[in-house]
């Protein structure tokens, strides 16, 4: 089993929305929770994700339990958003692709295990903070994540597959130019990562191995 991630607030997440413009405040573009070469990461786009999450808690029966035990909810999606553009540079680099294929297996592997597709959604938000408009990106991060683990001549989902993306990813971000807005916490380029906040693929729901691994 897997953690659940601490998030912000409502009234927390209120208050990040109704904060002014960045300028430069730790990025190089207005308007940036983070910048990872070249993209942008807006605190728009940020927010929306949040307020996904925030959404979709909101109507859950454990909405309170939920929205207690997540305290960091704005930095943990940040360092998501942050952390895929990562390890797509990394899938670039090794020449790993996901296809809808991959994701449609990992998904219904995914709906099994949670004990039917009705049952997903939940129990990634509850696991994850995943909202269920993230599903299918969740999945396709799980892929990836594999099959990079894979090309490296590890098992996904073991302690050494995880260990071994996370060398690699911090090898590559080493070598990347990332940004990330102070506000929402300090980007830690040695363990990859965004504060303390770790990552879904850390973690691998289990599921069948992906083809073309």
């Amino acid at each position: 089993m897997v953690r659940r991630r601490t998030a912000v607030s409502l009234a927390a997440a209120a208050l990040v929305a109704m904060t002014p413009v960045i300028s430069a405040c730790g990025t190089p573009h207005a308007g940036a929770a983070a910048v990872v070469e070249n993209e942008t990461i807006s605190v728009s786009d940020l927010q929306s994700k949040v307020n996904a999450v925030r959404t979709a808690q909101e109507k859950s029966p454990q909405a309170a339990a939920l929205i207690e035990g997540s305290s960091d909810l704005t930095s943990q999606t940040l360092g998501t958003m942050v952390v895929t553009r990562l390890l797509d540079r990394v899938a670039k680099d090794a020449g790993v692709t996901v296809t809808r294929s991959d994701v449609g297996r990992m998904r219904s592997a995914m709906e099994a295990q949670a004990g039917g597709a009705d049952a997903l959604a939940p129990a990634l938000l509850e696991k994850y903070n995943v909202a269920p408009s993230d599903i299918d990106a969740f999945c396709r991060l799980q892929v990836e994540a594999g099959k990079i683990i894979s090309s490296l001549g590890v098992q996904p989902g073991s302690d050494g597959g995880n260990a071994a993306l996370n060398q690699l990813l911090a090898k590559t971000a080493k070598t990347m130019k990332i940004d990330v807005n102070p506000r929402y916490g300090t980007w830690d380029a040695q363990r990859a990562q965004l504060g303390t906040t770790r990552e879904p693929w850390l973690a691998p729901v289990e599921a069948p191995a992906v083809q073309g691994a």
